[in-house]
């Protein structure tokens, strides 16, 4: 069938090449055509077709109205053919296609706008969908195939036969209201917050990170007065603003201009944020890797 379609396809070109011509050059000088195999190419294709394509005399050689009719619609075959093989191609070295990626929220604020920018100025042709999604979402989209490559906190989840790299490791740093007392500090103490209104990620959120925190505040001496939780960030960072307690976020947090507040170092030992880049290395395809590769660039472990 494919040698069938093959010949299918020289004939229509063998048809675009000989009408073509015959528009820009003299019909009698082309009579000769159908003396060729090149002739017989098109006689075969009138035969199977059933229609005459072309208008034969002993001295010219035109095309019929059906042939003019075939003709814009064999261009339109063969144009279609030209754009799906160069697609084809192109997304077999990588160049085109398309890529689902899910992500953490400390990711969109650490590397992610910058690397995924880079990306899309270097590949324009591929069509790049982010969705915003818990580790665990992720893992269930990794698996079912709904994105390709996730940007994650791991903690100490079981990749299985996924694969990991670590891109991002940072501290954490304090919030503080700008009038805060402690503001006037280039860097924070834990002790300094005994008895300081304090806010926090639920604990059934984020197990890992409340009682790395708490078990911090412990070795300095004191268990930390929780005022309110927050899920997320940018509500920890409103609340701080609001003056209702200082709070823990991620270093790049500090990227999130807030007027109000003011981020300090701490100078105790914190959890760490880890931020992991995580897809499925039997299922990476040649514009995956190179989707990958860009983002190896944005490695920062501090």
């Amino acid at each position: 069938m494919i040698q069938i379609l093959i010949m299918e396809l020289k004939q229509l070109q063998y048809f675009v090449t000989v009408a073509e011509e015959l528009r820009s050059r003299r019909a009698e000088k082309r009579v000769h055509i159908f003396r060729t195999p090149l002739g017989m190419q098109i006689r075969n294709l009138e035969d199977e077709l059933g229609v005459q394509l072309f208008y034969r005399t002993s001295r010219s050689l035109k095309l019929t109205e059906i042939g003019y009719i075939f003709l814009e619609e064999a261009k339109l075959i063969l144009e279609k053919i030209k754009t799906a093989t160069e697609m084809v191609r192109s997304t077999a070295k990588g160049n085109t296609g398309r890529i689902a990626a899910g992500f953490a929220g400390p990711a969109m604020d650490a590397f992610l706008p910058g690397a995924v920018r880079e990306f899309r100025r270097l590949y324009p042709r591929v069509t790049l969908s982010l969705n915003e999604l818990s580790t665990n979402a992720q893992f269930d989209a990794l698996h079912s195939g709904r994105i390709q490559v996730g940007f994650m906190r791991l903690f100490h989840h079981d990749i299985g036969t996924l694969r990991a790299r670590v891109l991002i490791r940072e501290p954490y740093v304090l919030a503080l209201p700008y009038d805060h007392p402690l503001a006037e500090k280039q860097r924070v103490s834990l002790a300094n917050l005994k008895d300081i209104p304090v806010i926090i990620y639920p604990r059934n959120i984020q197990p890992e990170l409340y009682d790395g925190i708490i078990a911090s505040c412990e070795v300095a001496g004191f268990t930390p007065n929780i005022t309110q939780e927050a899920v997320t960030k940018q509500t920890s960072i409103a609340l701080v603003a609001a003056g209702i307690g200082i709070a823990f976020v991620p270093a790049s947090s500090a990227n999130l201009r807030r007027p109000g507040v003011v981020y300090r170092p701490v100078a105790d030992e914190l959890p760490k944020v880890e931020i992991s880049m995580v897809w499925q290395k039997e299922k990476a395809t040649p514009l995956l890797g190179r989707f990958l590769e860009v983002m190896r660039r944005y490695e920062r472990i501090e």
